[in-house]
């Protein structure tokens, strides 16, 4: 589950054959989701070229980064490596079975070249962009979502609704990368046309697609659902209208449900939609989620493992929301056990930390966790402010919460209840 602000893509790797073959499904897969069908065939000869010259030449080490960047008319294909030997072209006999690489690149590229970069060099080329391949009889369906004037084609042709794409994994992880525990192999693929279509919020395609009986609760290799793929996308008109299809509001094998992914998305209407057709105000948050190495993805942290609606609409400053899902039973007293490991003073190894935070304390940034959208200070401020309001009225009466409520004057203000908050 990513966020792609723009067309551009990288993939740290080691240029060894087996990882090789694994990028250049992965080159596939992301110039197909760009509608750059064309293009597929000639990038992944280039990419393969690259990639086998640092795993032929580069020292010390093999590792090195793929980039692909889509402008509207050119995409642009490097590699970066640590060996700063610059290649140049050669001529190989005719009895040679390598040397050709770079006089490969030069014949299939628009431009290409190479330039130092840091302690290592970059090859580059780049291909000229073109429109989207039509599409054709036996291809998946997901062709004609991507190319809205095939939508009747394709389905009056007998196209199979439930074909899905290849499923491949790749590990990735959270910081500190290093932590074993932090690392797992997420399923990528898997996609039916209707998951295409819900991931890109194309509404028109997916009535189509569920009116020619695509599965309203169809799920990716990981187990993402189609209504959850819209959500995290923020595409609030394709999750209602698969929730009147009867999707179910709570699918979750990924480890996070619509709800879940609207409440961090601060999106309160698709929240709204969610519960009207039941979301459960009360299911934990079951895992974290990877991110690339120095993004902004939109992920669950491993310390909001655990954490329900109600604390997590607390801890992302949504009193608002916290109202609703009060209304719909949320639980107001629950409390979070938020569990990480950092990095250790001064390459000490890693430590393990343990968080006991409440509603209230979550609003006051305690409990850990990144914000999927910024709130300007002020604003946080005064959030804050109705939180507190409203996990007092959720008090009632209740003993319980008045003593966690009374003794919070001011923001952040550590003069909580002893026996709640405690780090482990």
């Amino acid at each position: 589950m990513i966020r792609q602000p723009s067309r551009h893509c990288t993939v740290e790797l080691q240029a060894l054959p087996a990882r090789i073959r694994h990028v250049r499904r992965i080159v596939s897969a992301q110039l197909r989701y760009w509608r750059l069908d064309a293009l597929v065939d000639p990038a992944m000869l280039g990419v393969t070229e690259l990639l086998a010259n640092v795993h032929r030449h580069a020292r010390p080490s093999k590792q090195c980064t793929l980039e692909l960047h889509a402008l509207l008319d050119q995409l642009t294909v490097s590699v970066h490596d640590l060996d700063p030997t610059l290649p140049r072209i050669r001529t190989a006999d005719t009895w040679e079975t390598c040397g050709r690489g770079l006089s490969l690149i030069a014949a299939l590229s628009e431009s290409w070249g190479v330039r130092p970069d840091g302690t290592g060099k970059v090859v580059w080329f780049t291909l000229p962009a073109t429109s989207p391949a039509a599409a054709t009889p036996g291809r998946p369906l997901r062709r004609a979502v991507e190319k809205p004037a095939h939508r009747f084609v394709d389905l009056d042709h007998g196209a199979d609704v439930h074909a899905r794409s290849a499923v491949w994994s790749e590990v990735m992880a959270v910081p500190p990368h290093g932590h074993l525990d932090y690392n797992r192999a997420i399923p990528h693929g898997g996609n039916t046309a209707l998951m295409f279509a819900a991931r890109v919020g194309d509404l028109a395609s997916v009535k189509l697609l569920v009116d020619a009986d695509a599965n309203v609760d169809d799920r990716d290799g990981w187990g993402v659902s189609a209504t959850v793929l819209a959500a995290h996308a923020g595409y609030g008109e394709v999750v209602e209208f698969l929730l009147e299809r009867r999707a179910d509001p709570n699918a979750a094998e990924a480890g996070f449900s619509a709800l879940h992914v609207a409440i961090m998305r601060r999106d309160e209407n698709m929240i709204r939609t969610l519960l009207a057709y039941g979301a459960d105000s009360n299911a934990p948050l079951q895992t974290w989620t990877p991110t690339r190495r120095s993004s902004k993805d939109f992920h669950f942290s491993p310390e909001l493992v655990g954490a329900t609606p109600f604390w997590l609409a607390a801890r992302f400053a949504e009193p608002a929301v916290m109202q609703l899902l009060m209304e719909r039973g949320a639980n107001p007293l629950f409390i979070q056990r938020g569990d990480r490991v950092v990095d250790g003073p001064r390459g000490s190894g890693f430590q393990h930390r343990t968080d006991v935070t409440t509603a209230l304390m979550a609003a006051v940034g305690m409990g850990g966790g990144e914000a999927w959208v910024d709130v300007e200070r002020a604003e946080r401020e005064a959030l804050v402010r109705a939180v507190r309001q409203v996990v007092a009225q959720a008090a009632d009466g209740d003993k319980r919460v008045r003593r966690i409520v009374e003794p919070v004057e001011g923001l952040g203000d550590p003069r909580i209840n002893p026996r709640i908050g405690e780090r482990e």
